[in-house]
């Protein structure tokens, strides 16, 4: 892995879901929508999650906040060292990216000290699909997180113990895939984005691989379909904006 503290900052873009020199493009590899998901290049892309009602991070992520993230992902070469998402500067920031064995790791830090950290043992591969279920507990007095993969929680690698006082909505409104620091570029594939504003349990959470429908509906063990807060599917088949499909109007 390489550090942030020497990368320079650039103005983030601004829009509900955009991609810079990327597209929406077929895929028939997706799991579940089995049609299209966000195409990023590795070289000038990027894409930015952003909403104008009710911004992502201040949303989800506030001191105590109880919530779900929920991703598909596929690394078309390596998926060792990979920023998933980013936002903020060099010394207040939150970071989603796989370390160099290729597992999961997330990080919240303000002012250089480190809010949240957790690595799970994802143990992604290149060309591979993979639906991941971040959840974060924050109804005690520490953060509880869990990760699941293709419908199966896996173990923490690094976790330490962080307190629910401390907000892990750092560095700014919005996440942006597939890029650090508006500097560094990262190649992938992303499909069906969403996000609850509650820790889903076990059975939700890995319901959610293998639901085959979107989870704006309940259905087996999936019952929290009026906790979503917000789901792009990249149905929209070319372009470079997705709509939010929860009902929402993010």
């Amino acid at each position: 892995m390489f550090g942030i503290a020497n990368i320079s900052v650039a103005n983030p873009i601004s829009a509900a879901i955009a991609v810079q020199g990327g597209n929406l493009q077929a895929n028939l590899s997706d799991s579940q929508s089995l049609k299209y998901s966000a195409s990023l290049d590795g070289t000038d892309d990027k894409m930015t999650m952003f909403s104008s009602t009710a911004n992502f991070t201040n949303a989800l992520m506030g001191a105590g906040n109880s919530w779900t993230f929920a991703f598909q992902i596929r690394f078309p070469s390596s998926a060792n060292s990979k920023t998933i998402m980013f936002q903020g500067s060099s010394t207040t920031y939150v970071w989603v990216q796989t370390t160099s064995a290729g597992d999961l790791s997330w990080s919240s830090v303000s002012g250089s000290v480190t809010k949240f950290a957790e690595t799970w043992d994802t143990n992604f591969a290149a060309d591979t699909w993979y639906h991941v279920v971040v959840v974060m507990d924050g109804s005690g007095s520490n953060y509880d997180a869990k990760c699941y993969v293709n419908g199966s929680e896996v173990s923490s690698t690094v976790q330490g113990t962080y307190s629910t006082s401390s907000s892990l909505a750092n560095g700014g409104t919005k996440l942006s895939f597939g890029v650090l620091l508006n500097a560094i570029f990262y190649a992938m594939l992303l499909d069906e984005i969403a996000a609850w504003t509650v820790a889903l349990d076990a059975n939700n959470a890995s319901a959610l691989a293998n639901l085959g429908q979107a989870p704006t509906e309940n259905k087996g063990n999936y019952t929290q379909s009026s906790n979503l807060w917000g789901l792009y599917r990249f149905e929209e088949g070319q372009g470079t904006t997705a709509s939010d499909s929860s009902g929402n109007g993010r």
